[in-house]
């Protein structure tokens, strides 16, 4: 749920054993709720498995979820639908494209363990990349592709 938090999740799938056995405290669902409401704008979808099956004495038949949880309950395969996820995914989208189309890349630098301690300066575009401001070649990455393409036309 911390993690749903801080990165900001539309949905987060709990694929079985949320429980590991079909005996639950109602602290540890009092636990459940409160941290499946501190994170309103994120649907929780459950999906019991072999340990915590879904039956009419089980932990899932007795807890009190919050709107944002949803539960596979039924013997048979069903589904939930997400439409405002699905608009707001497809309205992000467009607008990235559109941000394309007109060469507006709003990019942060990457960031990677082997250039965690280059300067910012230190990474530079290479002249083998299509998209200069999006390249994080480092001079010895160029030195590299260098050598890679001149074997290429060599053949």
């Amino acid at each position: 749920v911390l993690y749903a938090k801080a990165q900001k999740v539309d949905l987060f799938l709990i694929a079985g054993d949320l429980f590991n056995n079909s005996f639950v405290t109602r602290e540890t669902l009092s636990f459940l709720r409160r941290e499946f409401e501190s994170v309103p704008d994120c649907r929780f979808v459950i999906a019991p498995g072999n340990h915590d099956c879904f039956t009419e004495f089980s932990a899932y038949a007795k807890a009190d979820f919050p709107p944002n949880v949803f539960l596979f309950s039924k013997p048979h395969v069903s589904c939930f639908s997400f439409d405002e996820i699905f608009s707001n995914t497809t309205k992000k989208i467009d607008e990235l494209i559109d941000s394309i189309k007109k060469g507006i890349f709003d990019v942060t630098r990457k960031r990677s363990s082997s250039a965690s301690s280059l300067s910012f300066d230190s990474l530079y575009s290479c002249k083998y990349c299509t998209y200069k401001d999006l390249c994080y070649c480092s001079k010895e990455d160029e030195v590299l592709l260098e050598s890679f393409y001149k074997k290429e036309e060599e053949e």
